[in-house]
């Protein structure tokens, strides 16, 4: 923890211009981190006044958990030359408006996944379209894939995830729906039951896609479907 800041240290430079703003020390106010310094220093912007302060001396209530650039925290000055102050805590860690999307890669990914059921491993099929998109946790995939073979016969309907979800089983994460040649099967895409980095359906009465309704996947069948769901860290 940094010590207390003086009057006879050289080395603080005070930009707060104490005398023209309504600061006052020992008073609380939420204020956005701007900027850390190497040296500690910090520069907050206060939002209720539209001042910002700093660099200051900082010290921090929780030295396990250091302020972020653009965290809004608690604190108060603790004297009147408004050199230094007191963090007391976080009231929102660093959010979304404050993190360009440029420091995550946001470029969708082409994926091939395997579709499979009732003993036939991988069903062969043509994919038409499926990429995605992962934005820190959040992982949003398109895809329409047409079978090219016929399954061995009816049963649960199981595709891979191109990321492991972190959501228990059965967790409704998307929407699907399967084209048969006089029928469509709009469902639901939840995480499967026996693998987290598998995916699986429902009808609309609440029976499993491939038993209830019972299909047996065959050549020409249409199956897309979107989810969005939260991948492990």
């Amino acid at each position: 923890m940094i010590g207390r800041s003086t009057m006879s240290r050289p080395d603080i430079v005070d930009k707060s211009k104490a005398s023209a703003h309504p600061l006052r020390p020992g008073r609380f106010y939420t204020a956005r981190i701007k900027k850390v310094n190497t040296d500690g220093r910090v520069i907050v912007f206060i939002q209720e006044l539209g001042l910002s302060m700093g660099p200051m001396l900082a010290l921090n209530s929780n030295d396990d958990t250091p302020y972020e650039v653009g965290e809004y925290v608690k604190c108060a000055f603790t004297d009147e030359f408004f050199n230094e102050l007191i963090i007391f805590g976080s009231v929102t860690k660093k959010t979304m408006p404050y993190v360009l999307l440029s420091t995550f890669d946001t470029a969708w990914k082409e994926y091939v996944p395997t579709i499979s059921q009732l003993g036939v491993p991988d069903i062969a099929k043509t994919v038409d379209y499926s990429r995605y998109s992962l934005i820190a946790r959040t992982l949003t995939w398109n895809c329409k894939m047409t079978v090219t073979e016929d399954s061995a016969g009816m049963g649960e309907i199981v595709i891979t995830l191109p990321e492991i979800s972190i959501a228990p089983a059965p967790t409704v994460i998307g929407n699907a729906v399967l084209f048969v040649p006089g029928n469509t099967y709009p469902c639901v895409a939840l995480v499967n039951g026996l693998q987290a980095d598998n995916l699986s359906f429902r009808g609309s009465a609440g029976g499993i896609l491939g038993e209830s309704p019972a299909v047996n996947l065959s050549n020409g069948h249409v199956l897309t479907f979107s989810v969005c769901y939260e991948v492990g860290s």
